[in-house]
């Protein structure tokens, strides 16, 4: 990508709109841009200074747009949000999980949500009642607490008193600045990871666990990940 077409942010993107950036498709090229994500789909429109008559005409325009599509939009509600299945969910049922430990060495079923007033966990030992009654218990208690979220939920909707906006997600790259360079790369492989030889076979078993990781964390703390 060329220097001169390369997207660049402006400084003074307005303050307060929610999902609209002012950026530059190249010089002289000004637009704003909407961006937000509503039930997995992404509502994305470029709107430039050129085509709508100017910077301020071309804001009105993309406000305009994106008050349209949030209001047919509508964000997940709190119970349809925990009703999803996540896409590292083997059991099949939303919120059950078989989860082993060293005492528990046979695993035991999990149920779990996460509460307004905090997160609450239910567990059914597969030593204790067997593996086809802990399941079933642990689908009877999730269903339970999903219950308990739509009349927690009723409670909440009829005594809100303040709404905000803000951002959902965001997203972090972290890079080494010595590993850009081969000879980073190199004395990394032999000074730190001790090869005779400088091989990558050694990087990608680190690279593979690190993504577990992330995957085991997503899981425990139901991170959404579509």
């Amino acid at each position: 990508m060329s220097k001169a077409t390369q997207v660049q942010p402006l400084i003074r993107s307005p303050r307060g709109v929610y999902a609209i950036t002012r950026l530059k498709a190249a010089r002289n090229a000004w637009y704003w841009a909407v961006h937000f994500r509503r039930r997995g789909q992404t509502h994305y429109r470029r709107f430039y200074d050129l085509k709508h008559g100017g910077e301020k005409k071309a804001l009105a325009a993309a406000i305009t747009w994106r008050d349209r599509n949030l209001a047919t939009a509508k964000i997940l509600t709190y119970r349809e949000f925990h009703a999803q299945r996540r896409s590292n969910n083997t059991s099949g049922v939303v919120g059950v999980h078989l989860v082993k430990s060293a005492r528990q060495p046979s695993g035991a079923w999990q149920a779990k949500i996460k509460l307004p007033d905090g997160r609450k966990i239910t567990k059914s030992s597969v030593l204790k009642f067997g593996r086809k009654e802990a399941f079933e218990r642990a689908v009877a208690a999730r269903a339970e607490m999903l219950a308990l979220i739509h009349s927690v939920c009723e409670v909440l909707r009829d005594h809100v008193a303040l709404e905000s906006e803000c951002i959902d997600r965001m997203s972090l790259n972290v890079y080494v600045p010595q590993l850009q360079r081969v000879g980073g790369v190199v004395w990394y492989l032999r000074g730190h990871l001790g090869q005779r030889f400088a091989s990558t076979a050694a990087v990608e078993p680190k690279t593979d666990a690190f993504v577990r990781s992330i995957e085991r964390f997503v899981a425990d703390a139901e991170v959404p990940s579509q």
